[in-house]
């Protein structure tokens, strides 16, 4: 079975001293390239052994080639939530073809419980955040406390009504296919 083509920015190296450049695999050559040029271009079957650590979720991989080791991650520096959301799956992809499985599709459900328990902290201190205005609300002596209070805790719960609404829509959608992946 010929290997899938595939291309992405990433991340080599540790700490500050990462370098950017584009991991290639075409036509079952598995290519490494940065602005300095090309730092490994082998066929894919005499690859040595890829370690997958267990801390990245399959978004980076370490190895050595000729006798110089590479730390490679599909992770870029301070991502945001989308991006290591998409970088989990591009990894995910990678590690899927390079040890000839079939590439998966769909999120991981290490990826779906991660996002279901944001979501629900994120409720949870919303709602902690608007019983602390109505209880304020209700002990509250001066009018002025009261109308801040109020005010307050009415936008808190618009708020929650929005993002619960959001959310909702968002698992009806159908989601596009994230660049990442192509």
């Amino acid at each position: 079975m010929p290997s899938p083509e595939l291309s992405a920015q990433v991340e080599c190296g540790k700490g500050r001293k990462a370098s950017s450049g584009t991991l290639t695999l075409s036509n079952d050559q598995f290519r490494f390239e940065t602005e300095e040029g090309v730092a490994f271009d082998l066929p894919l079957s005499s690859l040595p052994k890829l370690i997958w650590h267990w801390y990245s979720f399959s978004a980076a991989f370490e190895t050595t080639i000729d006798g110089k080791n590479y730390f490679i991650s599909f992770m870029p520096r301070s991502p945001g939530l989308g991006t290591w959301y998409g970088s989990l799956a591009t990894g995910r992809m990678w590690r899927a073809a390079l040890e000839g499985r079939p590439i998966p599709t769909g999120s991981s459900i290490f990826a779906k419980l991660f996002i279901a328990a944001f979501w629900l902290l994120r409720l949870f201190f919303l709602g902690c955040a608007l019983i602390l205005c109505l209880v304020s609300f209700g002990d509250s002596k001066t009018q002025l406390n009261r109308i801040l209070m109020g005010s307050m805790a009415a936008l808190i719960l618009v708020y929650i009504i929005m993002f619960v609404i959001v959310g909702i829509q968002s698992l009806r959608t159908p989601k596009e296919e994230s660049p990442l992946n192509q």
